[in-house]
């Protein structure tokens, strides 16, 4: 989670600092303010006034509270109050997990993630582990031990002495023989273990471990050993055969990729370095169509998406290439001109509007991207990024080729992993690789309930599947907005996003129990006074103070060896 610099809150807004902006924006406009006036009204932190910059800084407060309380956790709902149109993620209806929570096809490590489970395995341990390899030189998957020749062995790794699966139980170790390739099953049930077809008892006997159960890495001796490279689809934790811990693999409304036990209800996150990588978002499509991870194409097949691009047109689209060619290959995009593609001839993928605009070369041809474009600015991995106006365009675009004069043209051979097209901030495509019940790849878009098959010629190649949700059909069909961009000076609030922002700082308030006297969250943000604005940042400030105390009193505990916007009537 990014930190957060509580002293920055404003909690000493005065009647004189409102009075004083006022009168300022009084005389700009009669054409009678001193230069202090006009300097005071150009300061976008004049406390007088409730506007973008606090906005910004009361949402980045509260969606570190909302962090660090989901790490700790509490189910804290979590909206994002200015409704941006970012694509990533996109969350679930499923609702095996809370408001806020995107449940994930896997998440993948790359050998320095790890979650402890704070669980602590003995002789009637059981865990069910449903991984895919992505490297298997010489890592635990799951597992926890004193010493690797101790008499406490509970873990399962892959071992290069044997180069395969080994199961270690109490003093025990069988080498299985097995070395997985694909995705694989292993249910360690106490002293028997089955991996696949293959099933193995070790002799029974009496342990308790005094380390937590570590996945993606074993627990020696208190620390992490040997952490794995692996896609987690699942995990189950039974003791003496009770479920004490049910995974799944998720992203919290922080953007923090880890594990949500459902059994619990609390969140897991990474507890090593860097960060974990994931599989799709898991949503539900109608009866008959199987969701995949990606549709790819191989140079003859696009997609109509239908739309024709415009002047408030942004379209964000998770991407691969393939095989990039020395050949201009067009990812999306119109004759006009508004695309995306790869330019080959350069080396270098191009943004196209009424002008040309090479990015980098120093950009990978072949990683997976995330490219968001508008008609001035566009953007790989949300750090590279190049300018464009519009061009004139009339036809619709195209995904995998671009529209040409009179035909598709420009073929790219690229995967397409999600993608979103909006209008005026407004969502109108939404689509998710999947297979048709008559068996043919395409996008399903759930804004419009409508699936677009391939358009040229041939058959888009499907990714693996994505497994479905058990869950039942959610109350509400709308798919939530995801996390924000920042508020603009441009940006102007509306009711529906005041009431969000005002309901984010309800559900944090209600989270923990507060010393009597912190202020209530204001009814609404129409005339908001120095008071209220002022509520709002203390509200904040005592929340993060009442999780130190906490914090403070469980470190205590174990070392004793116990277990308008605006104030004026503007607008922000």
């Amino acid at each position: 989670m990014t930190d957060f610099d509580f002293s920055t809150l404003v909690t000493d807004r005065t009647r004189a600092d409102v009075e004083a902006l006022a009168a300022a924006l009084l005389s700009i406009q009669s054409g009678s303010a001193t230069p202090e006036q006009i300097a005071l009204a150009a300061n976008p932190f004049a406390k007088g006034g409730y506007n973008y910059t606090d906005l910004n800084r009361v949402t980045a407060a509260m969606e570190y509270l909302v962090a660090r309380l989901q790490a700790l956790g509490y189910a804290v709902p979590y909206t994002d109050a200015k409704g941006a149109a970012a694509i990533l993620p996109s969350p679930s209806p499923d609702r095996r997990l809370p408001e806020g929570y995107t449940e994930l096809a896997y998440i993948e490590s790359s050998g320095t993630q790890y979650v402890d489970t704070n669980f602590k395995p003995d002789q009637s341990t059981r865990v069910v582990f449903d991984y895919a390899p992505v490297s298997t030189q010489n890592t635990i998957l799951f597992g926890a031990r004193t010493s690797s020749g101790s008499s406490d062995l509970f873990l399962v790794l892959h071992a290069a002495d044997i180069d395969s699966l080994r199961d270690d139980y109490r003093s025990n170790k069988w080498g299985s023989g097995i070395k997985p390739t694909e995705r694989t099953v292993i249910d360690k049930n106490q002293n028997v273990t089955t991996i696949g077809d293959a099933t193995h008892t070790h002799p029974s006997g009496s342990f308790q471990s005094t380390l937590n159960l570590y996945l993606f890495g074993g627990n020696t001796g208190g620390s992490i050993s040997q952490n794995t490279s692996v896609k987690l689809y699942s995990c189950q934790i039974y003791d003496n055969g009770a479920l004490v811990r049910d995974y799944i693999p998720c992203m919290d409304a922080a953007d923090n990729i880890g594990l949500y036990d459902v059994q619990n209800g609390v969140f897991y996150p990474n507890s090593g370095t860097g960060t974990f990588s994931s599989g799709p978002p898991i949503v539900r499509l109608p009866d008959g169509y199987q969701q995949v991870e990606y549709i790819q194409s191989s140079g003859t097949q696009y997609i109509d998406s239908g739309v024709i691009p415009n002047a408030n047109t942004k379209t964000v689209m998770d991407f691969q290439l393939v095989s990039p060619a020395s050949a201009n290959e067009c990812i999306f995009g119109v004759n006009g001109q508004y695309s995306f593609r790869w330019y080959g001839t350069n080396k270098c993928f191009r943004s196209n509007g009424a002008e040309n605009a090479n990015f980098p070369t120093t950009i990978s041809s072949t990683d997976r991207h995330i490219v968001e474009k508008e008609p001035l600015i566009c953007t790989i991995d949300g750090s590279n990024s190049v300018s464009n106006t519009l061009g004139t365009v009339t036809m619709h675009m195209y995904i995998f080729a671009q529209k040409g004069a009179s035909s598709a043209a420009n073929y790219a051979k690229v995967r397409c992993f999600i993608m979103g097209i909006y209008d005026n901030g407004t969502r109108i495509r939404h689509y998710i690789p999947c297979i048709n019940p008559d068996g043919a790849a395409g996008l399903y878009d759930l804004v419009n309930s409508t699936f677009y098959p391939n358009a040229g010629t041939g058959e888009f190649t499907a990714g693996p599947e994505v497994p479905p949700s058990a869950q039942t059909e959610p109350e509400s069909p709308e798919i939530p907005v995801e996390s924000a961009n920042a508020w603009m000076e441009s940006d102007h609030m509306d009711p529906t996003q005041a009431r969000r922002y005002l309901g984010n700082i309800a559900a944090l308030r209600a989270a923990l129990a507060l010393p009597a006297g912190i202020p209530q969250v204001p009814p609404d943000m129409e005339q908001l006074n120095e008071t209220e604005a002022n509520a709002i940042e203390t509200i904040l400030g005592e929340i993060q103070a009442a999780m130190d105390r906490m914090t403070r009193t469980v470190n205590l505990g174990w070392a004793m060896g116990m277990a308008d916007i605006g104030i004026y009537g503007g607008s922000a």
